[in-house]
């Protein structure tokens, strides 16, 4: 320890790692006086979730980002690795990702830097940069590089970092595998399935066979799941064709009946009209016999 207040970082005090301008402008800015001065680890993690940019120093003046308020914070109150692990690992709040991830880079050591922030190039969400002359977007996976590779990050000098090649060749460190190989691996996972048999066009297996003896058994299930889906299709399609041919076959007994009907009607307006003419020339002859006349 020095001074018996903080642990060395490096050899050297943590809060000396930013040079002492950058330390002079934080410490006279108005987010130091107003939100950092009496805060504590347990407060920390909720002005870093509430950050909506990061950055070094700004504008012409040089004033200090919020980000930059907070991480010269973090090198003051030196929180324990889990909680600078937990920063890293949250997802929800991607600046505090960032805010502990810069926070490593400056005093972690290399092994650990490199185990906590290789994960991050598969973070991609976009992080706004405020410039000293202006905006810029930057992705996760963009940062974790400039940790990685550069000399300078948020307008910081950053500490020598030992190659990971340095690491591995001292057992100190796994080699590290890409996502790249993993999908590949995981496609290959797959493949190893073997392949299956070719269909074609009416669901029908060809004559060709499975290529390996050993997953006969695989083929011969996929070919009778292919069946039964076959003979399900052929019966939907059976049941779809019956009843158009009963809905056709109900219109057409419908329109029959109606002209049916209409013909009977007809027929009995003929037959009635008959028998009345019949009934009046029936009582004319009875009128001139003097009889009384019949009633239709």
């Amino acid at each position: 320890e020095i001074g018996g207040l903080s642990r060395a970082i490096h050899g050297t005090n943590a809060i000396n790692l930013v040079e002492k301008i950058v330390r002079t402008r934080v410490f006279e800015s108005t987010y130091w006086r107003q939100y950092c001065f009496a805060l504590n680890a347990e407060n920390l993690v909720d002005r870093a979730a509430a950050l909506e940019f990061m950055g070094g120093v700004c504008s012409e003046n040089n004033k200090p980002t919020p980000f930059l308020c907070l991480l010269v914070k973090m090198l003051q109150l030196q929180p324990e690795f889990e909680i600078v692990h937990m920063f890293i690992e949250n997802e929800e709040f991607k600046y505090l990702r960032a805010l502990g991830a810069v926070y490593l880079r400056l005093t972690g050591k290399p092994a650990d830097i490199y185990r906590e922030l290789e994960p991050l190039y598969a973070d991609y969400r976009k992080l706004a940069f405020q410039k000293r002359n202006g905006w810029d977007l930057l992705c996760m996976d963009e940062l974790v590089d400039e940790l990685l590779t550069s000399d300078i990050s948020c307008d910081i000098a950053l500490p020598r970092l030992v190659a990971r090649n340095v690491l591995e060749a001292s057992n100190m460190l796994a080699s590290r595998e890409s996502l790249l190989h993993q999908e590949l691996a995981q496609d290959s996972d797959e493949d190893s399935l073997g392949e299956l048999p070719p269909f074609d066009l009416d669901g029908h297996v060809d004559s060709v066979g499975p290529k390996e003896p050993e997953k006969k058994q695989d083929y011969d299930e996929m070919k009778e799941e292919r069946g039964e889906k076959r003979k399900k299709k052929h019966k939907k399609e059976k049941e779809q064709k019956k009843k158009k041919k009963s809905k056709k076959e109900k219109k057409k007994m419908f329109i029959k009946g109606l002209k049916g009907g209409a013909l009977s009607h007809a027929e009995n307006g003929t037959n009635k009209k008959s028998v009345v003419d019949d009934i009046e020339e029936q009582n004319k002859v009875r009128a001139s016999l003097g009889l009384a006349p019949l009633r239709p």
